[in-house]
């Protein structure tokens, strides 16, 4: 069982249900094109339905399987969007797309508007990719190497969300696909995948000023994670925990206390010649590690077997 240090958060998914799309966009090509036209799109438009439906069903199912739908559906959407005009007025497609909000499963919202069916879509694959993440083995270098790049990918895809379609959905905009939520999300999964780098080097046996630097930038990166949380827009939305865990992980810098016994030694130019007493010595200037940690340094100076 990973310990307090290196445990790492994975993204809900939104959920949705059962919709009709089919039928209502075969009825606006026969009324605009007629029967003939509507005819030939049969086909393509009955694989789209499966397709969303296979998202409502699989949601629970492999996540590889799901993340593959996933951008098929998003990619028909971009067909889709610039051939018929999806809305709630007279004359147009008229279909709702209901989503829950990701963490908060209780408050749903639908919306006549395919930007936010397409905003959806994209936070789940971000979602699943940081949950992919989660379930590399990232005890072994290869394995903390792909969950780094994992977490970094999710990262692209809330940055992308959040200049794009999460900006083209109606307002009042659900809180998960607010700027202030899509920013928090993106820069906790580029710190996570900071926090692999370090773990990476930790593996790699780098010097501890490499570590230490690593170290610093997790940290200032869950930083700007925490100062998110106490934003208006988001303060109230998430569970505690949440809160709790980005605040944890600014002060033990994302890595384990023997690490950071390493890494002070070196920022503060101390050498180890006690080994049983000078962690803890570098440590009381930590005040708020100190006492929690203590016993668990003490013998493990830097690593250096003395």
């Amino acid at each position: 069982m990973p310990s307090a240090q290196h445990v790492m958060l994975a993204i809900h998914v939104k959920r949705t249900d059962n919709i009709e799309l089919k039928n209502p966009i075969l009825s606006y090509i026969r009324e605009q094109y007629g029967d003939r036209d509507a005819e030939d799109c049969v086909d393509d438009l009955a694989a789209i339905q499966t397709l969303r439906n296979e998202i409502v069903t699989s949601q629970a199912g492999s996540q590889l399987i799901i993340k593959d739908t996933y951008i098929k559906y998003f990619k028909c959407l971009t067909a889709i969007e610039t051939r018929f005009p999806i809305s709630n007025e007279k004359g147009n497609v008229r279909i709702s797309f209901p989503w829950t909000d990701a963490f908060r499963p209780n408050k749903r919202t639908s919306q006549y508007n395919i930007h936010f069916e397409k905003a959806a879509v994209l936070f789940d694959v971000a979602a699943v990719l940081s949950q992919q993440a989660l379930q590399v083995e990232r005890s072994a270098a290869e394995g903390i190497t792909q969950a780094g790049k994992l977490f970094q990918e999710a990262a692209g895809m809330f940055a992308h969300l959040k200049e794009n379609e999460a900006s083209k959905v109606d307002n009042p905009r659900p809180v998960d696909l607010s700027p202030e939520c899509l920013s928090m999300m993106e820069k906790l999964m580029l710190a996570q995948a900071q926090e692999c780098v370090f773990h990476k080097a930790v593996m790699d046996k780098k010097s501890p000023g490499t570590l230490a630097r690593l170290a610093k930038q997790a940290g200032n990166m869950y930083g700007e994670v925490s100062a998110i949380f106490n934003q208006p827009a988001v303060v109230q939305h998430f569970e505690r925990s949440w809160v709790a865990h980005t605040q944890m992980k600014v002060r033990c810098r994302g890595i384990a206390p023997v690490d950071l016994a390493c890494c002070l030694c070196y920022e503060l130019r101390r050498v180890c010649i006690a080994c049983r007493q000078a962690p803890l010595q570098l440590l009381m200037h930590w005040d708020h590690l100190a006492l929690q940690w203590s016993s668990a340094i003490l013998g493990q100076c830097c690593r250096c077997n003395h």
